[in-house]
C-alpha cells in the first residue's frame, strides 16, 4: 500500500495471491479496505485448510482476507476469481501474465487433497508461480511458495525460463524440507530458470535469510547470476564488497551496499533494475 501510494496509483487491475499462507497474504485485506486504492480483480485458489479454530492467527488472516474481498465487493465491485492455474494468461500494458503453475488438472483437487501420483497437496505445493513477460529479454518469474512437484512438472513441459526470479521461500527451506534438500531443491529451480537476477524478499529476521546453501546452490546452477536481498542481512555486507554476485548492493559510499524497495520496469522490450534505497 504504501509503495502503490509512491506512485500515485490508485487502481490496481489484477491481484495476483499465490497462496493463502499468512506471509504471503498479510497486507492485502489493508490494501482492500484502503478507501484510496481500487481492486478490479482478486485471483486466488482456494484453501479449505484455513478453517482452523479462530486462536490461530494464520487462519483468522485468510478469513480477515475474504471479508476485506466482501466489503470490496460492495464498495467498488472487485470481482474474486477463484481459479490461478496455467489455464490463466492475461495481457497487461503491453505485457502478458502467465501462471506457470498449478496446472488445472493438479489444482482440480485442491489443498488437502492428492495430485495423480498420490501426493499430498499443501499450502505450498499449491502455490502458483506467476510469470510476467513483455518480451524474452524482460521477464520476472515470481516463486511464491512453489515446492519439487513444480519443479518435476516443468521438466516435463518446459517453458519456465525467465530473466528474473523472485525466488521462492524468501530463500529457506521448502516445506519441511532438510537443508541438503533446500539445496537440491535450488540447483534445480536455477538450473530450469536459468536467471540472470535473483531476488530474495526478506526482511531483517531471526531465520537467516537468504541460506547460505541456498545461495551455493544457485551459484552453482548458473554462471554469472547476480543477487538482491529487499532488507541485506549484516552477514552479507562484507560479500557485497568482494563478491561479483552481490555487486548489485553496491553505492558510491562506504562501506557501500543499498536495501529496501526493488523497482523492476519494462522499457522497450528490456528490463530495466532500479534499487530504491530504505530509509
Amino acid at each position: 500500500l504504501r509503495h502503490l501510494k509512491k506512485l500515485a496509483l490508485t487502481e490496481v487491475q489484477a491481484l495476483f495471491l499465490s497462496h493463502a499462507d499468512a506471509d504471503h497474504i498479510g497486507g492485502v485485506a489493508t490494501l482492500l479496505l484502503d478507501a484510496g486504492i481500487r481492486v478490479s480483480r482478486v485471483f486466488l485458489n482456494p484453501d479449505p485448510t484455513k478453517r482452523s479454530p479462530k486462536s490461530n492467527k494464520r487462519a483468522n488472516v485468510f478469513q480477515q482476507l475474504i471479508y476485506a474481498i466482501m466489503e470490496a465487493e460492495k464498495r467498488t465491485g472487485t470481482v474474486l476469481e477463484t481459479s490461478l492455474t496455467t489455464n490463466t494468461k492475461l495481457p497487461r500494458n503491453g505485457a502478458t501474465v502467465e501462471i506457470l503453475f498449478p496446472p488445472a488438472t493438479t489444482a482440480a483437487s485442491g489443498v488437502g487433497g492428492a495430485d495423480l501420483s498420490g501426493n499430498s497437496l499443501t499450502s505450498n505445493s499449491m502455490s502458483a508461480a506467476i510469470r510476467v513477460c513483455f518480451s524474452p529479454a524482460a521477464t520476472v518469474l515470481l516463486g511464491g511458495d512453489i515446492e519439487f512437484a513444480c519443479l518435476d512438472d516443468w521438466r516435463t513441459r518446459g517453458g519456465a525460463r525467465a530473466h528474473t526470479l523472485i525466488f521462492p521461500h524468501h530463500g529457506g527451506l521448502p516445506g519441511d524440507a532438510s537443508p541438503d534438500e533446500a539445496a537440491l531443491f535450488a540447483h534445480q529451480l536455477a538450473s530450469i530458470v536459468q536467471p540472470e537476477i535473483v531476488v530474495f524478499s526478506i526482511h531483517r529476521t531471526r531465520f537467516g535469510l537468504p541460506r547460505e546453501e541456498v545461495v551455493r546452490a544457485v551459484l552453482k546452477a548458473v554462471a554469472n547470476v547476480r543477487f538482491l536481498c529487499t532488507q541485506l542481512p549484516g552477514r552479507l555486507v562484507s560479500a557485497v564488497a568482494q563478491q561479483p554476485a552481490w555487486s548489485l548492493h553496491r553505492t558510491n559510499s562506504a562501506p557501500g551496499y543499498a536495501d529496501g524497495d526493488i523497482q523492476l520496469q519494462f522499457d522497450q522490450g528490456a528490463l530495466n533494475l532500479q534499487i530504491i534505497k530504505s530509509t
